[in-house]
């Protein structure tokens, strides 16, 4: 799982490259690259489905989350 990894070309395809290391009957990778709303978060995960589709991996689909922190929070989980 990638979260919010930056948008460096090397950094990406090294992250991936990883996973597809053989072992065992391992054969394929399933990358999740999530973004946040943060300032460049967006536009970093589309530098990065560039980066995926200029080293020829598959791209199946994506899937937009959305997570409300508010209503997943309760007054134990705060930090003070």
């Amino acid at each position: 799982m990638m979260v919010d990894a930056g948008k460096s070309f090397i950094k990406a395809i090294q992250s991936v490259g990883r996973g597809l290391r053989r072992s065992g009957d391992k054969n394929r990778v399933k990358v999740v690259d999530v973004y946040s709303k943060l300032k460049f978060s967006k536009k970093h995960s589309n530098e990065r489905k560039k980066h995926y589709k200029e080293a020829e991996y598959e791209i199946t689909g994506t899937t937009k989350l959305v997570y409300d922190v508010k209503k997943s929070m309760s007054s134990d989980d705060l930090l003070v």
